[in-house]
């Protein structure tokens, strides 16, 4: 077995969250459709400077509030409701709970200054996972090189003894270049097919039998 460990990305993947009825008022609101509100906001300069550390979370959604032009109001309504009935990714979660004793689990997500406490005492993802490593704490992001092998040191493995999975493509591509096996999240029963094949593949001995 050369594969001895899996790091995730959060959003997208350990927690699904898609266009819910409680948007459509944002939709409306912005003249927007929910792709194009989402990476507006979160491919913003401020989201940039929050995943790194550089601003507050509460810094983050005041300069969203000035982004998107709401009132007081609207900014509070907005930043609680744009992940509105997120969710755990159950049938991924249960997966990984089937993963060898041994084998390193990781959550490598590019989030701001208080995902910890939402990955924590919201999912308690801590109870599965032995690593959390967060951009805005390391004041790195994916893609850049180094935030991959600071995961991968501190779990006392080599690149190549990791997979990774990510649904941006980009921070996929990146895990590879630095050695990594990398999965590109796009529904979870494709992803977890993928895993299961890869790892078996590594020799690696799931506790279910499916």
């Amino acid at each position: 077995m050369t594969i001895k460990g899996i790091i995730c990305d959060f959003g997208g993947v350990l927690v699904l969250n898609g266009q819910q009825p409680v948007h459509q008022k944002w939709i409306a609101r912005l003249n927007m459709d929910y792709p194009e509100i989402m990476s507006t906001v979160f491919g913003s300069d401020p989201a940039a400077l929050a995943s790194i550390g550089k601003i507050s979370e509460q810094e983050f959604w005041l300069a969203i509030k000035d982004l998107l032009n709401l009132d007081d109001q609207e900014a509070i309504d907005f930043s609680q409701e744009i992940f509105a009935e997120e969710q755990l990714n159950t049938d991924l979660i249960a997966l990984i709970g089937t993963l060898p004793p041994l084998f390193k689990k990781a959550i490598l997500s590019n989030a701001f200054s208080d995902a910890r406490d939402a990955f924590t005492k919201l999912f308690h993802l801590d109870q599965l996972f032995d690593l959390i490593v967060i951009s805005a704490e390391e004041g790195i992001a994916k893609p850049d090189d180094e935030i991959y092998l600071r995961t991968a040191q501190r779990l006392q493995l080599n690149p190549w003894e990791l997979l990774f999975i990510d649904d941006m493509l980009e921070n996929a591509q990146a895990a590879a270049k630095v050695g990594m096996a990398a999965i590109h999240f796009k529904d979870v029963t494709t992803t977890n097919l993928e895993i299961k094949t890869l790892l078996r593949s590594q020799g690696v001995v799931f506790s279910d039998a499916n």
